[in-house]
C-alpha cells in the first residue's frame, strides 16, 4: 500500500470487503481513521500482509500473496477439498468424474446408470400419430 496522496490514510481489508456500522457492504480499500466500519478478516495498513487461500485440490490452507487471503482460522472453517462428481456415460452405462459441478456423488450414480429398462416404462402402450 503506497498511496500516492499522503492525505490519505488507507488500508486494505482481505479477503472480503468491510462492513458498515449498519450491515451494508463497505469497499476493500478503507480508510484507517474513518469510523463506523469494521473487516473482520485481515485489515494491512503499512503494506499488503499475506494471507492464507484454501487450496481446493488439498483442502489445505497456505499463505498466498501479498493483500489476498484471510486469517488462519477463517480460512481453516472454510476450506474443504472439492469432492468430484459423477454422471452416467449413456454409451458405455459407466459413472465418470463430473467436475461440472451438475452430478451426483458417486454411490447415486451406480444406482442409476444402467442400460435396464425403468420399471414405469415396462407394459403395453398405444402410440398416437399426430399431424
Amino acid at each position: 500500500l503506497n498511496p500516492r496522496d499522503p492525505s490519505l490514510d488507507c488500508g486494505w481489508c482481505s479477503p472480503y470487503p468491510a462492513v458498515w456500522s449498519n450491515g451494508s457492504q463497505a469497499t476493500q480499500c478503507m480508510d484507517h481513521t474513518s469510523q463506523g466500519w469494521t473487516c473482520f478478516h485481515i485489515y494491512s495498513h503499512d503494506g499488503c500482509l499475506n494471507g492464507y487461500v484454501c487450496n481446493a485440490t488439498s483442502g489445505t490452507c497456505q499463505l498466498g500473496p501479498a493483500g489476498t487471503g484471510d486469517t488462519f482460522e477463517n480460512c481453516e472453517n472454510s476450506c474443504s477439498p472439492i469432492q468430484p462428481s459423477y454422471s452416467c456415460n449413456a454409451t458405455t452405462f459407466q459413472c465418470v468424474e463430473d467436475w461440472t459441478g451438475s452430478s451426483s456423488n458417486q454411490e447415486v450414480c451406480n444406482s442409476k446408470c444402467t442400460n435396464a429398462t425403468p420399471t414405469d416404462l415396462i407394459g403395453f402402450w398405444r402410440g398416437l400419430d399426430v399431424q
